[in-house]
This record gives C-alpha cells, structure tokens and sequence, in this order.
C-alpha cells in the first residue's frame, strides 16, 4: 500500500504546510486520473473524499498522472498522486505533501505482466518492484 501525495502549484496556501490535511483539499477543484477503466483510481479518490466529508470539485478527467500534473502546474486544480510517483515525477511549478490526517489514504499498486515471460529486464523490473515494497510501502504483504 502507498500513501497518497497532495499536488499543488507553486505558491498555493497548503504548500506552506509540511502536511496537507485531506479535508482541505475540499476548498479546491481537483484533476483526476485515468479517465478510462473505470472503477479505478479516480474512483477510489472519490471514495476517500466522501469519507472525509465532502464531494470533490473535479476540474477535469485525464489521461494520465503525467498529464494530471502538468495541469497543476499550470493552475487547472490540485490532484493526489501515489508516493512513489511523488518522488519520482517532479514537475515543475508544482510542489508535493503528504496527507497529516487521513491513514486511509492509501492505494495499492499492481503490476501486470505474463507470467511465461522469462525477459531478463522484466527480471529487473520486477525485483526493483519487489525491493521498493520491501522498504517503502506500507503494510501490504506480498507483491508481484
């Protein structure tokens, strides 16, 4: 399981905080994400939002994570995006927090692939996956 990051443009007033408390994320339009194969993750958001007490403003319905953000950047809304993507996908004019409040906040992450596939760099991936739940994620025993 991974806790989710609030992302924010630059300068916005939650950005000032260390940790962002889910209920004020209700003051804000939000960019969600994928905007196909539902349920999923945008399900899931809205989930989390109803249990904190509020039905989000949804500015708009992307693509991608990558997308999503980008629109932060550029003052279309606020998103939540998984931990790992938090430290890894850094755009600019944005600024990432986790959530002070909201221990239910978490999403697990999957990954998909044919089990007879013997590629060396599926191999890799997959231990890396492995390792970074190993030390990173919370709870959630197992993995792919």
């Amino acid at each position: 399981m991974e806790r989710l990051f609030a992302v924010l443009p630059e300068g916005h007033g939650l950005a000032a905080q260390t940790a962002v408390p889910f209920r004020a994320l209700a003051e804000y339009p939000m960019v969600l994400f994928p905007n196909v194969g539902r349920p999923n993750f945008v399900d899931r958001v809205i989930e989390m939002c109803k249990q904190q007490g509020f039905e989000p403003t949804i500015a708009q319905v992307v693509g991608d994570a990558v997308t999503g953000v980008a629109l932060v950047a550029r003052g279309f809304g606020i998103t939540l995006i998984p931990e790992s993507a938090a430290m890894s996908l850094r755009v600019a004019g944005t600024t990432y927090r986790p959530l002070a409040d909201a221990p239910q906040a978490v999403v697990d992450l999957s990954v998909l692939y044919r089990a007879s596939d013997q590629s060396p760099l599926l191999k890799s991936f997959l231990a890396v996956v492995r390792e970074y739940r190993a030390t990173n994620a919370q709870g959630s025993p197992g993995g792919p």
